[in-house]
């Protein structure tokens, strides 16, 4: 989807080149707000995950959320829906007991600290060169 948008962001750019007015920059700038206006209005549409509700306690949304993204009670398996709730609060259960969360552990040790600035920079660098664009 990255190359289709900049395809289309190029193009864009090349056919207002044209225009001798302010419509140059106002229109590709308009014709972004369109997927924003579609992913704004999306969603809405969408569930919570069933994960971030069981995280929260709220169990009897996570389960109905899953069926619904299986299928819906009519054609979701109530067995597996049953097994991947169960896995899933398993799951959650050893991550509290096992794992943090916290921003600090980013930078608590010296591994940990160049993991973290490695990706940052990775990332930083992609940007800045702007490596993505084909």
């Amino acid at each position: 989807m990255l190359i289709v948008s900049f395809f289309f962001a190029n193009w864009i750019g090349y056919g207002c080149q044209f225009l001798r007015n302010s419509g140059q920059w106002r229109i590709p700038l308009a014709i972004q707000i369109i997927p924003a206006i579609f992913l704004l209005g999306g969603m809405s549409l969408l569930p919570y995950s069933p994960r971030w509700l069981a995280t929260q306690g709220r169990l009897e949304e996570s389960k109905s959320t899953l069926l619904r993204l299986h299928g819906g009670v009519a054609n979701a398996n109530t067995e597996t829906v049953e097994a991947e709730f169960n896995e899933m609060l398993l799951q959650i259960e050893w991550e509290r007991e096992n794992l943090s969360t916290s921003y600090r552990e980013l930078f608590a040790t010296k591994a940990s600290r160049h993991r973290t600035l490695c990706g940052m920079l990775v990332q930083s660098m992609c940007q800045w060169t702007g490596v993505n664009v084909k």
